[in-house]
């Protein structure tokens, strides 16, 4: 696909058995972010990866503009037109969310009251959710916009669109690979949003996210949770996944405060062909993970 006006398509690989006639069985995962937007779609029967994508566009303030940057995006594209998926999934990867632990949950208090406590909420406009991950006892609870959610569900009428937090993803992943062997200390990078995960063992210690504009911003605010958690620097041991380059400055410059710091990986158990390897195993693996998640 050739670039589109004010977007940029970063990379567009689609597997050469991806079928149009088989969409029954497929599954689409759209990731938003201010940015940017990725489209990942995977084949159920086989859990193999048949498309994904990364669009850039300008800064987004207001989901409006927002819209209009994906609406180039479909209205260029060959098949997020197409309907009867067997599944639409809508990530947004924002700073609007709010971890509860299962045992604080209270039937007397809304998913919109938690997530007030870490970000500002207009009910007219704003679709508030809320989605569990069992495996480390805690909800989510996020919202969306309603008018880009309606324009999501425009495209696919005959499909009830799910929406999850990309954090949610990013833990569900993170249990997979993890299962409760170790005490790590697990970094996501979208764009210029930085969330950091502690996990002891399969117990859920910590998770936040941060916006920053800098790599000694992102050190900052990484180095901010190890001092909070009271870890030793030289103890830690860091996993990292995100949207930088390779030859970005965010691993050099945090490894002159943490030694071990580990690039990650893709989850197991999604299959993907030869055309996928230009992009970096670290590249996607919140959106990536939830290709099985129960939502």
């Amino acid at each position: 696909m050739e670039d589109i006006i004010h977007n940029s398509t970063k990379y567009n690989l689609v597997d050469q058995n991806f079928d149009i006639n088989l969409l029954s069985q497929y599954k689409l995962f759209i990731k938003l972010h201010k940015t940017g937007v990725t489209v990942f779609v995977v084949d159920s029967s086989n859990s193999r990866c048949l498309a994904l994508e990364k669009y850039q566009y300008e800064l987004a303030l207001t989901d409006n503009a927002l819209i209009v940057s994906l609406q180039n995006v479909w209205s260029n594209h060959n098949f997020l037109n197409a309907g009867f998926w067997k599944e639409v999934v809508v990530i947004p990867s924002d700073l609007k969310f709010a971890f509860v632990p299962s045992e604080l949950l209270s039937t007397e208090i809304k998913a919109v009251d938690y997530l007030r406590l870490n970000a500002p909420v207009n009910l007219a406009n704003t679709l508030v959710k809320q989605a569990d991950s069992p495996d480390y006892k805690t909800t989510c609870c996020f919202s969306i916009g309603k008018s880009l959610y309606e324009w999501v569900n425009s495209y696919y009428p005959t499909i009830s669109t799910k929406v999850i937090h990309n954090n949610t993803c990013f833990l569900w992943g993170l249990y997979k690979l993890n299962q409760g062997k170790q005490k790590k200390l697990f970094v996501n990078v979208e764009g210029d949003i930085v969330t950091i995960v502690s996990i002891d063992g399969k117990n859920l210690k910590y998770i936040n996210s941060f916006e920053f504009h800098s790599e000694s911003d992102f050190v900052y605010y990484i180095m901010l949770v190890v001092q909070e958690l009271n870890i030793p620097a030289k103890e830690v041991e860091l996993k990292i996944w995100g949207s930088f380059d390779e030859e970005s400055d965010y691993i050099p410059e945090l490894k002159k405060y943490i030694k071990h710091v580990q690039l990650g990986k893709r989850p197991t158990g999604l299959k993907f062909n030869y055309q996928f390897d230009e992009i970096s195993e670290f590249h996607n693996f919140d959106v990536l993970s939830a290709y099985d998640i129960n939502i």
